[in-house]
């Protein structure tokens, strides 16, 4: 579902608005305020109109006759953490591949670079601000501290965010409070009884709301909350280490949701190495559709449709934003849909026949 868009801003409104010249307008918002010797004060008001006007940079627009041409291609950057899983970029990458093969699309001419910058220090990312790295990018993995730069510093490019909602950014999230919810539903339905969640340390805005809805849910359930591990990270030993260390104290639970798609493989392993078999004595289900899920024994229930077709629904949103079709921030909400597999099968869901 997609949010009703906001009557477009440009920058000559901008100017009559403030009652500053245009080339004030554009000096701050290309980052070049400093250079000019314009007032903080005045670059932040700047900035401030500019987001809640829902103003969309379009830089980029002033290159599109160019487009033809293999010598002047546009540059599009895929900007996530070097904590994020590798899998995100190789489906952004192919994302953006097919959509640029529509039809609308087919005249763009452009290559694709990662910038990659640690959780929590995205404002230290080189040429993020100043315009001059590329043309246009789709940001993903951020945590609070990134969010929060990201609202009071715009950067000065058509921006797609994926999996966070931000005002002022075009953005494609999954609704991640009802996934949260599906799964505690789903291992209900495989008859848990001790619920538990595995995370990372480094919470993104879509992994606080499913474990909200998650806990929510549970409790309503059951009238408990769940237990939660923590991994210190994101790859398969954080997973294997976190959930390890968790049964060898002795602590019991029947029921796992991991909340990263990135942490399962790690837990799978550390249950069977404590002797617990999937789904016998443990149900599993996973927050999205890790590319192994069906291979894997057994067969991992996954929430498809999370992660993959939001990689797509950006790298449309972003296209636009380049041609001019977007002129104003549109946030597009896509539901999560549970693949019930064997790791899921038992109690009322022995035959799958639990479903959404």
């Amino acid at each position: 579902m997609t949010g009703n868009p906001k009557p477009p801003i440009t920058i000559s409104e901008l100017s009559q608005e403030l009652n500053l010249s245009i080339g004030t307008i554009s000096s701050v918002l290309s980052n070049q305020y400093k250079k000019r010797r314009i007032p903080e004060k005045t670059a932040q008001r700047v900035l401030e109109t500019a987001r809640k006007a829902g103003y969309i940079p379009n830089v980029t627009a002033r290159r599109l006759r160019s487009l033809g041409s293999q010598s002047h291609p546009l540059t599009i950057a895929m900007i996530t953490s070097l904590e994020s899983p590798l899998v995100l970029i190789g489906e952004t990458t192919k994302a953006l591949q097919k959509i640029s093969r529509e039809e609308q699309f087919a005249h763009l001419n452009y290559i694709t670079i990662v910038d990659l910058f640690n959780a929590g220090q995205l404002e230290k990312l080189p040429c993020l601000l100043n315009g001059n790295h590329f043309n246009a990018a789709i940001i993903t993995n951020t945590i609070d501290e990134d969010d929060n730069f990201l609202l009071n510093t715009p950067p000065p490019t058509p921006t797609v965010l994926i999996g966070r909602e931000i005002s002022g950014y075009t953005s494609v999230s999954e609704l991640s409070i009802a996934t949260g919810q599906q799964a505690a539903e789903v291992l209900y339905n495989a008859h848990t009884k001790n619920f538990a969640f595995l995370r990372t340390n480094l919470i993104t805005q879509a992994t606080q709301k499913r474990m909200a809805g998650f806990i929510q849910k549970v409790e309503s359930l059951t009238g408990n909350k769940p237990v939660e591990i923590v991994a210190s990270g994101f790859s398969d030993r954080d997973g294997f280490e976190a959930t390890d260390h968790f049964l060898k104290q002795g602590r019991k639970f029947d029921g796992l949701f991991t909340v990263m798609d990135s942490l399962v493989l790690g837990a799978y392993h550390a249950i069977k190495k404590n002797n617990l078999k999937i789904p016998t004595d443990v149900a599993v289900i996973g927050s999205g559709e890790h590319p192994t899920a069906p291979y894997i024994d057994p067969p991992l229930s996954a929430f498809m449709g999370s992660q993959f077709n939001m990689q797509d629904e950006a790298a449309r949103l972003l296209f636009k934003q380049i041609t001019g079709e977007i002129t104003s921030p549109t946030q597009t909400m896509i539901p999560a849909i549970p693949a019930l597999r064997e790791s899921t099968r038992r109690g009322n869901l022995l035959n799958n026949e639990y479903s959404y």
